[in-house]
């Protein structure tokens, strides 16, 4: 698979934890790309998650705060950074959120993205379109599941995949009907520097250092699993933008990350218990 670096990188989402992380390696990785953040800095997210060294760098970041729906803004973005690749992380990622307000979540994951696709077909001189998207679009997976592969069937159970597996569908219309050159990274469980206290592992280890037993909201086994080749530091947020996979591809355009050696959420809690002692 042929490597390429790009020149103008527009970041959705690059101020929540992922995003942001993503943003700090591809800045030393990528030393003569630009970098526009794009982020509504909604809770959750923080700009100072950010590296305070690239924060300072106007010559090649910039942080623009505002939505991906607004189509006169991001049009001006792509047209005035001539952006070859965009990374879109932007999404409301709470699934308790989603279940809250199910319509909010399709506007703000789904009614966005669309938004922002025309803009991208109008603008015409995108090289890459690389769309984050998740495992729960598999919907759940039992003990006697067999591991999730790109070609697995999309069965989502809750709103929030619903929306990512909506948006899943639109990017391949648009990949289809309009030739956009696009990727999907369907990601699993991801943790790291900076995340927010509300996600898993982190409220596992909050709740170990106070001496609480793990409260679980879903079962030890609820999440895909996943298999295909992935970096050494596979499953922390730093290796999430080295991953490499070769040899696992649909249609040249869906990338399943993951591990190896699958294992449920109760796993998750004890390993990282066993690790604080």
């Amino acid at each position: 698979m042929t490597m390429r670096t790009p020149k103008s990188v527009l970041v959705t989402g690059g101020c929540g934890f992922i995003g942001s992380n993503f943003i700090n390696q591809i800045y030393i990785r990528w030393p003569d790309a630009k970098i526009v953040n794009l982020d509504k800095l909604l809770p959750g997210s923080n700009a100072c998650n950010v590296d305070c060294d690239l924060r300072n760098n106007a010559e090649r970041y910039r942080l623009v705060v505002g939505d991906c729906c607004n189509r006169e803004l991001t049009m001006k973005l792509l047209q005035d950074h001539q952006i070859d690749t965009i990374v879109h992380f932007a999404a409301n990622s709470s699934v308790d959120d989603c279940y809250r307000d199910s319509v909010g979540a399709a506007r703000n994951n789904v009614l966005a993205m669309t938004h922002f696709l025309e803009v991208c077909r109008l603008y015409d001189r995108l090289e890459l379109f690389m769309h984050i998207s998740t495992d729960e679009v598999y919907g759940d997976s039992g003990k006697d599941s067999q591991p999730k592969m790109e070609q697995s069937l999309l069965t989502p159970t809750n709103p929030y995949a619903a929306t990512k597996a909506s948006c899943e569908a639109m990017l391949n219309a648009y990949r289809v009907s309009y030739k956009l050159p696009t990727i999907t990274a369907r990601m699993n469980n991801v943790y790291g520097p900076r995340q927010c206290n509300a996600k898993v592992v982190p409220r596992f280890v909050l709740q170990a250092f106070e001496g609480e037993y793990f409260r679980r909201y879903f079962a030890a086994s609820s999440r895909a699993c996943l298999q295909g080749p992935v970096s050494r530091n596979a499953g922390k947020a730093q290796g999430v933008p080295g991953v490499r996979v070769p040899g696992t591809r649909v249609s040249r355009n869906i990338f399943a990350l993951g591990t190896a050696s699958p294992g449920g959420l109760g796993k998750a809690g004890r390993y990282h218990c066993s690790e604080l002692w």
